[in-house]
């Protein structure tokens, strides 16, 4: 979809409200965010990657970022963590195990598998890499929970595999220093960092109802709309505009039936996203 930039909006606003200032103009920037979130991710968003250097266990993520999809590091993919007191990550906690010689034994079994799959891999070709990865990944979510039952706050003499963690802004690995690249989603802006918004009229719609509905809110004046049914329009065209990004082209169904209609599945697609697949 062709995309435009929010300035539209801002015009749509002034021919229609022909507000007497502009000091709502700083305002309606949050306003069009606001608006492009509520239709929804699969519309108006664009796909980036971005390198981030860790120090110290983290880096800030970039501000531009409004979902992680998955991070590599070093050509793998890192697990997501769910406990900060696991692996004692950019943490200067003190080691604390409860042992459970039975969840122990368990434990120490899975590591040695997960050791023996990764002495496979220097010398593996990318098809034999993928499957041992698969292996290891299936493995690691079987380590995190014993780990968790343990109560096991850091690596100890133990190697568990890499994984990172998100919060407060941050991003937090098990490695102290390193290279990652996230990729994710993130607002598409111009070159002078105004969003950019889906060029078809039901998107416009949806964006300029929603400008309007929190300027009638604050107080600003429209000849016979008020909040309630600015409110109601917006709502009507953000389901439209979130919908319509769902509708495929030509092409697009053409390649879907191509991936949907052939004899034999590969079960480990996923492992390279399904690149290709289509041919």
């Amino acid at each position: 979809m062709q995309r435009i930039s929010a300035n539209k909006i801002i015009d749509l606003i002034y021919r229609d409200f022909k507000p007497a200032d502009s000091n709502w103009i700083g305002d309606a920037w949050d306003m069009i965010g606001e608006a492009i979130e509520a239709i929804g991710y699969h519309t108006g968003f664009d796909d980036v990657a971005e390198s981030i250097t860790i120090a110290n266990h983290r880096a800030k993520l970039p501000f531009k970022f409004r979902e992680v999809n998955h991070v590599m590091y070093n050509n793998y993919r890192l697990l997501l963590g769910g406990d900060f007191t696991t692996f004692n990550v950019a943490s200067e906690a003190d080691d604390t195990v409860v042992t459970d010689p039975y969840r122990q034994n368990d434990l120490n079994r899975l590591i040695e598998q997960w050791d023996a799959l990764e002495t496979q891999k220097p010398g593996a070709s990318p098809e034999e890499a993928e499957i041992i990865q698969l292996k290891q990944d299936e493995i690691m979510v079987k380590i995190q929970k014993l780990v968790g039952e343990l109560g096991i706050r850091s690596q100890g003499p133990y190697y568990y595999g890499e994984y990172y963690q998100l919060a407060n802004d941050h991003i937090y690995t098990t490695f102290v220093t390193g290279t990652i690249i996230m990729y994710g989603k993130s607002f598409p802006i111009d070159k002078d960092n105004i969003p950019l918004i889906v060029d078809t009229y039901k998107y416009r719609q949806a964006c300029f109802f929603k400008v309007a509905s929190v300027l009638l809110m604050q107080g600003y004046k429209h000849p016979v709309l008020d909040y309630v049914a600015a409110e109601e329009r917006f709502e009507f065209f953000r389901k439209q505009a979130s919908n319509e990004g769902k509708i495929m082209g030509i092409s697009e169904l053409d390649r879907f039936s191509r991936m949907w209609t052939r004899f034999k599945p590969d079960p480990y697609e996923a492992s390279t996203m399904f690149k290709l697949i289509e041919q």
